[in-house]
């Protein structure tokens, strides 16, 4: 019986082997799936179809496939589509001492722009946006009280300039902002 323990151990690991060790040739075929039906069959159910044997069967050499077509989305406002503010670009700009700062920076092109200008004079002042490369049609006018902030919005801008300007100081007082990506 001593010798019993250690060749019935023996056995039962050589049983419970990892299940590698067969040769390839002798290895059993994967299960089978059901493949994916097609726009010309009928869907299968699970009564009917779903578990069976697939069959051979003929198949089209070259089926024509729909192309996607374009269909019209309804109008969603663009950048001030809903109930919250529209996305616009800050262009802040200060009147004082008898001229007109601008932006330091370049201003987005496509983009809806907030212009708001600060009058630091003591003084009402009107303010006109133009683009610089235009027909003289102004983008934007604003009289801003002395002392006081306006703003204004602006359609979204191609690249170029724009010319920010008062009649009111003069033309050594006129600004021009870049319209470009920056």
């Amino acid at each position: 019986m001593k010798n019993a323990f250690p060749v019935a151990l023996a056995a039962a690991v050589a049983l419970a082997g990892c299940g590698g060790d067969e040769p390839a040739s002798q290895r059993s075929a994967p299960a089978r799936v059901t493949p994916v039906p097609t726009a010309e069959g009928p869907l299968p159910t699970p009564e009917h179809g779903i578990h069976e044997t697939p069959t051979a069967t003929a198949t089209a050499a070259a089926t024509a496939t729909p192309a996607a077509t374009a269909t019209a989305a309804p109008e969603t406002g663009g950048a001030e589509a809903g109930d919250e503010e529209g996305i616009r670009v800050p262009v802040p700009v200060v009147v004082r001492d008898g001229r007109i700062r601008g932006p330091g920076a370049p201003v987005p092109p496509f983009l809806p722009l907030r212009l708001s200008v600060a009058n630091g004079l003591d003084r009402e002042v009107a303010v006109v946006v133009l683009r610089a490369d235009g027909d003289g049609e102004p983008l934007a006018r604003l009289n801003v009280p002395a002392r006081a902030t306006r703003s204004a919005d602006l359609a979204p801008i191609k690249p170029g300039r724009i010319e920010i300007m008062s009649p009111d100081l003069g033309p050594e007082a006129t600004v021009e902002v870049e319209v470009a990506a920056g």
